[in-house]
């Protein structure tokens, strides 16, 4: 299928751009702030590599690549979270980034 990208894209963060502006700038946080000061270095890397992705997709309207995008690091997120006990300093940080990701499926149906 052609990509999808906004405006024509029936997706909810094309159309509130406030919320989708807020949304963006918590996703750029995550990996400019949060996720670089995370302990386990393979969950580090794949979250900013993730994450910066999603910001960068969204930011450009790009809703089929955003999709993907936030599926790889929910992927990583899940491996970061399988990992808790070997660096429990991370389990903030991550319930944020989970938090993050969960509004971003929102906006992007696919929640």
């Amino acid at each position: 299928p052609p990509e999808q990208t906004c405006p024509s894209a029936a997706a909810p963060i094309c159309e509130n751009e406030e919320r989708a502006d807020v949304a963006r700038e918590a996703v750029a946080d995550l990996v400019g702030r949060v996720a670089p000061k995370l302990e386990n270095p393979a969950a580090r890397e794949a979250l900013v590599t993730g994450l910066g992705q999603l910001a960068i997709e969204v930011g450009l309207g790009n809703i089929t690549a955003g999709r993907r995008a936030l599926t790889y690091s929910r992927d990583a997120l899940n491996a970061a979270l399988a990992q808790r006990t070997t660096y429990p300093g991370d389990t903030p940080d991550l319930g944020a980034i989970e938090l993050e990701l969960d509004r971003m499926a929102s906006l992007l149906g696919t929640s």
